[in-house]
């Protein structure tokens, strides 16, 4: 496939990921030249593998959420001329040597924001996870009147030119529900890549399906809310 690598950004928000953040770093630059991390407030060695590794690093003093690091890396990525960026996380549960599949799919149908389904392999997904995220995706489809599959993939790439078109707001992991609410009431055309599900034990992760996806669900509904108000008053 043949493509300019310095056309592409891979935004990465990361929270004591010291031993995986340097292996995804490098991984992804064999797609793209330039890689942003947002050190979220990690008291391990997240900053310094990072950085040995070749990304430029962007660091909270304190954590502030995966939302809240997006926000910056993403306003970090708008400064630079880009066609797209590319978001994943740096805990090892988004394998990297997919980012030519999302770029290959941005050049062919240049959709404005392309989703790493995990839901083409959902036998892999663990019952709770999948069951979440499943209700999760219906409930948010419904909301914003457009089927979307797997709404809290954060493996995603969205063009420069959408992501200027609104201002998130999110702090926690809201914000992958959040860029498509604002995104389809913009307009947005989705696509999706499907990715191997990536999960790990209980405790290795810091996102609580049940708790975690409440949350999201009772913040996208005052999203869907405000955004509707915001756009009825500036279209009069």
């Amino acid at each position: 496939m043949n493509y300019s690598p310095n056309d592409y950004i891979v935004v990465i928000p990361a929270y004591q990921c010291e031993k995986t953040i340097a292996k995804v770093v490098k991984e992804a630059k064999k797609w793209v030249d330039t890689v942003i991390v947002i050190d979220d407030g990690s008291t391990d060695m997240t900053y310094k593998k990072a950085k040995d590794s070749g990304a430029e690093v962007i660091v909270h003093k304190k954590n502030l959420g995966k939302g809240a690091a997006l926000r910056t890396g993403i306003k970090e990525a708008l400064k630079k001329d880009k066609k797209a960026v590319i978001m994943l996380d740096g805990d090892g549960q988004h394998d990297p040597s997919y980012i030519p599949a999302f770029i290959q799919k941005w050049e062919k149908e240049k959709w404005d924001i392309i989703i790493g389904t995990r839901f083409g392999n959902k036998d892999k997904i663990p019952r709770k996870r999948y069951l979440a995220n499943k209700i999760g995706s219906a409930i948010l489809s419904f909301f914003i009147r457009k089927k979307i599959e797997d709404t809290q993939s954060g493996f995603r790439l969205i063009s420069t030119e959408l992501l200027k078109k609104f201002k998130l707001t999110s702090k926690g992991y809201t914000i992958e529900a959040e860029i498509l609410i604002r995104g389809v009431h913009r307009g947005a055309t989705i696509g999706y890549v499907n990715i191997e599900p990536i999960y790990f034990k209980d405790g290795q992760s810091f996102y609580r399906p049940v708790l975690d996806t409440t949350i999201i669900f009772i913040r996208c509904v005052f999203l869907v809310i405000s955004d509707r108000i915001k756009s009825l008053l500036t279209s009069k």
